[in-house]
C-alpha cells in the first residue's frame, strides 16, 4: 500500500491463481500494467511463470520502455508496439463522450500521450485546475532569488508529499502527476527554444509564456532540467523520500534557470 512498486507478494498471489485452470473460458488473460514497476524479486518470481506457463494462460505486460524490464523477461515476450492516437482524435472523443469544452479536451489530449484512458483521468479529476497551479509555480521559479530558493523548495516538497496543493479545495495531485506536468513544461520550453511551432507543444494554452520564458535558457540547460525531472520520477518509483526528491529537484532546476 502506498507504493508504486509491484512486490513479490503480489506476484506470488498471481502465480498461485494461475496454477488453477480457467473456469469460464478456454483462456485466461493476465495484464500487468507498468511491468517495469516490478521489484527485482517480483520480476524474477514472474520470470519462472513465463518460462513454464500453465496451459490456458495469456500474459500481457505493458511498459513505457522495454529497457526498464529484465532482459530475461523481454526475451520471453513478443513485443507489440502501440502507436499513440493523434491529438485531434483523443480531443474529439473526450469532448463528445465527457461533454467538456473543446479547449479543455485539447489540453488533456496533448498531455495524455495519445492515451484515451489517461485523457479520461485528467478530464474527470479536477486535473486541469491543479495543473495550471503547478505550471504557474514552476514558471515563477527562475524569478526567485537564490536565497529564497531553499524555502520555496521545502514548501513545495511538503505540499507535494501531502498529495496536493494549498487551497486545492479537496482536489489533489500526487508526486508522480506533478512531475509529469513539470516534464511536459520543460519539454515544451525546449521545443520553444529550438523555434518549433506551437503545434508541437503539449501545453498549447501556455504558448506565449513558453516562448517568452524559453529565451532565458540555454538549450543544454533545458535538456538537463528535463532529464533531472525524469531522474526524480525514477527515484520516486524506487520509493525514495518524496519530500527530499522534490526539494533537491527544485533547487537543481532553480540553479539551471536563466543561465545564458
Amino acid at each position: 500500500p502506498g507504493s508504486n512498486k509491484i512486490g513479490i507478494d503480489q506476484i506470488r498471489e498471481v502465480n498461485h491463481g494461475l496454477s488453477f485452470a480457467p473456469l469460464s473460458a478456454q483462456y485466461r488473460v493476465l495484464v500487468i500494467c507498468q511491468a517495469e514497476a516490478m521489484t527485482p524479486e517480483a520480476a524474477n518470481a514472474f520470470l519462472k511463470t513465463l518460462e513454464e506457463p500453465s496451459p490456458g494462460n495469456i500474459f500481457v505486460l505493458t511498459a513505457t520502455e522495454p529497457l526498464d524490464l529484465l532482459p530475461t523477461i523481454v526475451s520471453r515476450c513478443q513485443k507489440v508496439s502501440f502507436q499513440p492516437l493523434p491529438r485531434g482524435v483523443v480531443a474529439n472523443w473526450i469532448s463528445e463522450k465527457k461533454g467538456v469544452s473543446q479547449k479543455e479536451a485539447d489540453i488533456v489530449a496533448g498531455l495524455s500521450g495519445g492515451s484515451i484512458g489517461r485523457a479520461l483521468e485528467m478530464a474527470e479529476n479536477e486535473f486541469l485546475e491543479n495543473r495550471e497551479r503547478w505550471l504557474e509555480r514552476i514558471a515563477e521559479l527562475p524569478g526567485f532569488p537564490r536565497t529564497e530558493a531553499q524555502g520555496v523548495a521545502f514548501k513545495w516538497a511538503e505540499e507535494i508529499k501531502a498529495g496536493g496543493t494549498s487551497g486545492a479545495q479537496g482536489s489533489s495531485l500526487g508526486p508522480a502527476a506533478v512531475l509529469d506536468i513539470w516534464k511536459s513544461w520543460y519539454r515544451d520550453l525546449l521545443l520553444a527554444r529550438a523555434k518549433m511551432g506551437e503545434h508541437s507543444f503539449m501545453n498549447r494554452d501556455f504558448s506565449q509564456s513558453l516562448k517568452k520564458m524559453s529565451m532565458g535558457f540555454k538549450i543544454k540547460n533545458l535538456a538537463k532540467s528535463f532529464f533531472l525531472i525524469d531522474r526524480a520520477a525514477m527515484d520516486l518509483m524506487e520509493n525514495r523520500n518524496s519530500a527530499l526528491v522534490f526539494e533537491h529537484l527544485v533547487l537543481e532546476l532553480r540553479a539551471l534557470a536563466g543561465r545564458l
